[in-house]
């Protein structure tokens, strides 16, 4: 595993909606009518073709996540997590990945 430093929060936010734009379920979280195609296409487009020097991307990413996994604002996935975490970023092989789903808790 490499640390490649630190993340901002612009960052983990763009992570977080690349990883879950694909769901249904998310995206019925985030789009009051998972059936609106242009809406959901712009929300793709902002998570799989970013610009993180666009402050207005930026902020509509935010907005997204935000009111659904709480972030910023100490509520659901990150409730009771401070405001003033310092996210890093790590290269991580697949070798390691696959190591360390596998190994045993004792």
């Amino acid at each position: 595993m490499q640390d490649l430093g630190p993340a901002t929060d612009d960052q983990v936010i763009l992570a977080w909606l690349q990883a879950e734009i694909e769901s249904p379920r998310f995206q019925g979280q985030i789009i009051e009518d998972p059936q609106d195609h242009e809406l959901l296409q712009i929300v793709r487009e902002i998570a799989h073709q970013p610009d993180l020097n666009n402050a207005d991307e930026n902020e509509a990413r935010r907005n997204l996540i935000g009111p659904t996994r709480g972030f910023g604002q100490g509520e659901h996935l990150f409730a009771g997590l401070a405001n003033d975490v310092i996210w890093r970023r790590y290269h991580v092989t697949t070798e390691t990945r696959l190591r360390t789903c596998s190994t045993p808790i004792t």
